[in-house]
């Protein structure tokens, strides 16, 4: 679809753009709510959500600088996923980007016995950047497709299952950021904004699940990656990469194969 093309650069650019904001905002709109020894758990309120944004973080001293792309690899990888976030089924490629780093993709969460099943299609964007310190960050959002996307999607949605009467998650934002500084320092950050409460649970009884979930999901994420539980053959975000589009690198020390969606990141 030329909509689709013709808006996915700037949608996948704003919504990294965001995430990356989001996760060096140091200011006081943000309250520290949760200290489990070495992660912690921020919110800021969103006008007119049940719910306020939440940002988990953990930082680790004396890493190498594979730490980086071991991270990247588990955070990128639908089979980990599986791990890390309780609620996920699996991930469809909608729309690939002209460029790499960007893409339509699906995500389908299962049901559980306090919310549906439900759908979400949002605009990926993933980005490597090196600071003048020497840092270097991988940042991974997803950010909700504007509505106007169903129509030249209806085909793709409907072989992916993502038609009929399964319910629209209410997830604005969700972004990974993994920095890797000089002195060897990793630090992860997850961020997540959900609008709308889809249980039939109270609101504020769900703010604790959310909030749970953020610090057991960035945990997860370390503990995989430090006992090298990261892919080991395929490294894609998404369910199901064609071979075409899989290209053989180098990643935190191994060989796998990345999709070209991802090489921005990991082909260095």
């Amino acid at each position: 679809s030329s909509l689709v093309d013709a808006q996915l650069p700037d949608l996948a650019d704003r919504a990294l753009a965001e995430a990356e904001r989001h996760f060096d905002d140091r200011s006081s709109s943000w309250s520290l709510t949760k200290n489990e020894g070495d992660i912690e758990l921020w919110e800021q309120p969103m006008a007119g959500a049940a719910f306020p944004m939440y940002r988990s973080a953990l930082t680790v001293a004396n890493q190498k600088p594979t730490s980086l792309t071991a991270v990247a690899s588990t955070v990128c990888s639908a089979f980990c996923r599986r791990f890390y976030d309780s609620t996920f089924d699996r991930a469809c490629l909608l729309r690939r980007g002209k460029d790499d780093g960007e893409a339509v993709i699906g995500l389908f969460a299962k049901p559980t016995p306090i919310t549906p099943a439900t759908f979400f299609m949002g605009v990926f964007g993933i980005k490597r950047s090196t600071a003048d310190s020497g840092s270097e960050r991988i940042t991974v959002a997803c950010s909700r497709a504007p509505d106007e996307f169903d129509a030249p999607l209806q085909e793709q949605l409907a072989a992916c299952g993502a038609g009929g009467e399964i319910k629209r998650s209410s997830t604005r934002l969700w972004a990974f950021d993994v920095q890797y500084s000089a002195d060897g320092a990793l630090r992860m950050s997850m961020l997540v904004a959900i609008e709308r409460n889809a249980s039939w649970l109270p609101a504020f009884v769900i703010k604790q699940f959310l909030a749970d979930s953020l610090v057991a999901g960035i945990d997860c994420v370390w503990q995989m990656s430090r006992a090298g539980m990261i892919p080991r053959s395929v490294v894609s975000f998404w369910n199901d990469e064609a071979p075409e589009h899989l290209q053989e690198c180098a990643v935190a020390g191994g060989r796998v194969f990345v999709s070209t969606s991802l090489l921005d990141a990991f082909a260095r």
